[in-house]
């Protein structure tokens, strides 16, 4: 697997947007940057239209946080995928609230 280049990363960055909005979740929340194929989401989960149904649904909000990071994983190009997202911490393969959100 070859060097990724600054096109890569726009293209990866592009496409983890589209990733978040087919799980309603609003990027303009987040911060997404990506270089040299190493994915960082920084920010706060905000979820929109009918995802605003199930923002409060603890089991949900994980369900989905795991099912995203296993999506980003599949963009071509990842290498790696960080997230700091306010209220959830990542410990080992579990997703949790962190306890300054619960």
């Amino acid at each position: 697997m070859g060097e990724t280049s600054i096109k890569d990363d726009w293209k990866i960055n592009t496409a983890v947007k589209a990733e978040l909005v087919k799980r309603w979740i609003d990027p303009a929340k987040l911060r997404i940057s990506t270089v040299k194929g190493r994915v960082s989401l920084v920010g706060k989960l905000t979820f929109t239209g009918k995802g605003q149904d199930d923002a409060n649904v603890l089991v949900v909000v994980k369900g989905i946080l795991k099912n995203l990071e296993l999506a980003l994983m599949n963009i071509h190009k990842v290498k790696s995928v960080q997230f700091r997202i306010e209220g959830w911490k990542k410990t080992g393969g579990r997703w949790d609230q962190s306890k300054a959100a619960k």
